[in-house]
């Protein structure tokens, strides 16, 4: 199993999740297939309306269950380096599983189709992944109730863990895989030093930081553009 693609779950515990990803699919393509509208309506039957915002928000609720269902198993490693990273491959996953149901079930009838609702796939994926850097963000903050902010100074190892955390999840709101390499890759560094002095909120490097700062403001396809790879 890819390290980089869930935790080291243990298999009944893979079993589970695949057992839940089942059930919610069982639930949800029923949903999903009554929304198709025959492409021939005769005459004398009426012609049923276009519900693109519903099959939308049907769409945004099976992705919610989906993902939930497995990122909720992965709270025993909330404290793993790699923790943020396996939520964001969740969510690629989530957006991939989610893009096959849609085309199998609006292709399986030539008849009748999904389409005929006048929303391509496109829109839905972007609010699917929306949706779910939302929720990325939300498992990935801590549990534990913390003082009030009057009794707890600005801590800048934190601050930068959060900000690189964040900036995984946006990219991989959009597709883009990334680890915690890449940004200091991208940075122009040929080793993890001055990026582990970062996340440690060590800011003696004014040049490093800025380093790091920079990318971490990069937009999704600046990111990409600058690493090199194809949308």
């Amino acid at each position: 199993m890819d390290p980089f693609e869930r935790p080291p779950l243990a298999p009944l515990v893979l079993e589970e999740i695949r057992q839940s990803i089942y059930q919610i699919d069982q639930k949800y393509w029923p949903l999903i297939i009554a929304f198709r509208i025959p492409n021939f309506i005769p005459p004398s039957i009426p012609v049923p309306p276009q519900r693109p915002h519903q099959l939308l928000e049907l769409f945004k609720s099976y992705a919610k269950e989906l993902y939930e269902a497995e990122a909720s198993r992965y709270e025993p490693f909330r404290a793993d380096p790699l923790y943020v990273t396996w939520l964001s491959s969740l969510n690629n996953r989530t957006a991939v599983h989610l893009e096959k149901v849609f085309r199998q079930l609006n292709e399986i009838d030539p008849a009748a189709m999904l389409l005929s609702h006048g929303i391509m796939y496109q829109r839905i994926d972007a609010d699917v992944r929306e949706l779910m850097f939302e929720l990325g963000r939300r498992y990935s903050q801590p549990r534990r109730a913390q003082p009030p902010v009057s009794e707890l100074p600005a801590q800048p190892e934190a601050n930068n863990r959060k900000r690189i955390g964040e900036f995984i999840l946006k990219m991989g709101a959009t597709g883009l895989k990334v680890k915690r390499k890449d940004i200091w890759q991208a940075a122009g560094y040929k080793d993890r030093t001055e990026f582990e002095r970062f996340q440690r909120g060590d800011s003696r490097n004014r040049s490093a930081c800025s380093n790091f700062n920079r990318i971490l403001n990069l937009n999704p396809d600046d990111f990409r553009s600058l690493m090199g790879r194809k949308p």
